[in-house]
């Protein structure tokens, strides 16, 4: 899988986003509904999770 790939060139639509962002939420709590938008790919959404998490940890 190209994590730099955009998730809509990989098939995703609406139900698939919310359905992704749902199951992240248990992992990293609440997400914005526009982060699939925001982060079009796994490279960027990933990193942007990460840096949020670790801004709550400070």
């Amino acid at each position: 899988m190209d994590r730099n790939k955009h998730f809509k060139a990989m098939g995703m639509d609406s139900l698939l986003s919310i359905d992704l962002l749902t199951t992240l939420e248990g992992f990293f709590g609440p997400i914005s509904e526009t982060a699939i938008e925001q982060y079009p790919t796994i490279a960027k959404l990933a990193n942007h999770l990460c840096e949020t998490r670790a801004q709550k940890s400070s």
